[in-house]
């Protein structure tokens, strides 16, 4: 079973059973800790849903059986003609109850829960249920940015993925990426590059839709202009320079949109090809703008930015290398 638990106001896991009766050992996971499996409404706290509930956390057997074999004196009677005399009695060291949560964990044959499970059942709860620190473990899980695996290039969360040297794998392709590698015992090759032409050919696509919506909007705003008419050169000098702000704004939108939300603008996706990191990651907001500037560099170098791409081990251009991306193929 995997379950979820929140620390700091933060979503971690996903863990197995056997980890989770580990950091409850640890003391990272108190009883009143909220922890998600699958299977449960909402976020409760472990000592409501540790197999034994609040049993869990009482002496153990051993621990009882020392306290009871403790010897205890009896009072001696005292007489009435007795004084009263008043003494510190020895008194025995207390055995303190021993704590020890580990529970023997339970094989269950359960299927591995879908990325975001523990967000969509909070999201069935009345609002008024979800608790602040509830609702910041929502806010991490959703904030998580995704990373891509190295074989199928789907992206999942970084928790999710098994790092081989520079290769992070998903649950799904481990296997047979453990069986390559038992089998090569190499690492090399993991990732399968976009070359220099295919790389070409997706750009190529992406200019011939930009261009369609730069010539709608160009015909929108020369219709200022009378055609033949030269003699207000300041609204000729305007026009063009609200269409190069524009044709600029664009484009960086539709780089920056695309590569952040989907790894890879229309072109690229026709031929699988993803935009990643050197981790493996996405790229944020930041990065993604920051390419397309870096791509024009690459343009006013007489190409050379773009056919470095050509003879890089990792077929990287110069705006790759100013940003740390790398372009993969995608199964």
């Amino acid at each position: 079973m995997v379950w979820y638990y929140v620390k700091d106001g933060a979503r971690q896991g996903p863990v197995e059973e056997v980890e989770l009766n580990r950091l409850v050992a640890q003391s990272v996971v108190r009883p009143e800790t909220l922890v998600w499996s699958e299977g449960m409404s909402d976020w409760r706290p472990y000592s409501t849903v540790a197999p034994g509930g609040s049993a869990l956390y009482s002496a153990p057997p051993e621990a009882a059986a020392v306290e009871e074999a403790t010897p205890v004196a009896a009072a001696s009677p005292v007489s009435a003609a007795t004084p009263f005399v008043t003494a510190d009695p020895i008194v025995e060291p207390r055995v303190e109850p021993r704590i020890d949560p580990y529970i023997e964990p339970r094989i269950e044959p359960t299927p591995q829960p879908a990325y975001g499970a523990p967000v969509a059942a909070m999201n069935q709860m009345p609002v008024e249920q979800a608790s602040v620190q509830q609702q910041a473990s929502i806010g991490a899980a959703v904030a998580a940015p995704a990373h891509y695996c190295s074989q199928c290039g789907r992206p999942y969360p970084s928790e999710e993925l098994v790092r081989f040297g520079a290769a992070t794998v998903c649950a799904n392709c481990k296997e047979i990426y453990a069986q390559r590698l038992r089998e090569t015992g190499q690492v090399a090759g993991t990732r399968v590059y976009g070359g220099f032409w295919i790389r070409f050919i997706a750009v190529f696509i992406d200019g011939i839709a930009l261009w369609i919506v730069n010539f709608a909007i160009q015909t929108v705003t020369f219709t200022r202009v009378s055609p033949g008419d030269l003699s207000n050169m300041g609204l000729v000098m305007s026009s063009i320079g609200i269409n190069f702000v524009i044709s600029i704004a664009l484009q960086m939108t539709y780089e920056a949109f695309f590569l952040v939300r989907f790894g890879a603008t229309p072109g690229k996706m026709i031929f699988k090809l993803k935009v990643i990191t050197a981790e493996g990651g996405g790229l944020t907001w930041g990065r993604a703008i920051a390419r397309y500037f870096a791509k024009i560099l690459s343009g006013i170098t007489l190409m050379i930015g773009y056919i470095m791409a050509g003879f890089d081990s990792e077929k990287r251009a110069l705006h790759d290398y100013i940003v740390g991306t790398r372009v993969i193929r995608t199964a």
